[in-house]
């Protein structure tokens, strides 16, 4: 992409197709490695990206509600928080 060119007609939905599995990684990291990233002390950074990445993926709908399910206790948190 050039500066100033404008973006392709599907974009958004590459973008959604990138977010789902961005959520997918997500769930099989909190699944299946949270105790070791407790472990390494991290798991404040790893709650603080997917905060962000759940609030930007709620705000241009990019995931639909019920594909969030297996992270559903968290995200539903994060947005009550919110």
């Amino acid at each position: 992409m050039f500066t100033g060119a404008p973006f392709p007609s599907n974009f958004k939905d590459v973008v959604k197709t990138i977010f789902k599995r961005l959520f997918c990684v997500y769930g099989h990291m909190y699944h299946s490695h949270f105790q070791k990233i407790v472990n390494f002390k991290e798991e404040a950074h790893l709650n603080t990206c997917f905060k962000h990445f759940v609030l930007l993926t709620w705000e241009f709908r990019l995931i639909n509600k019920e594909e969030l399910v297996p992270l559903n206790e968290l995200v539903e948190s994060i947005l009550q928080l919110s």
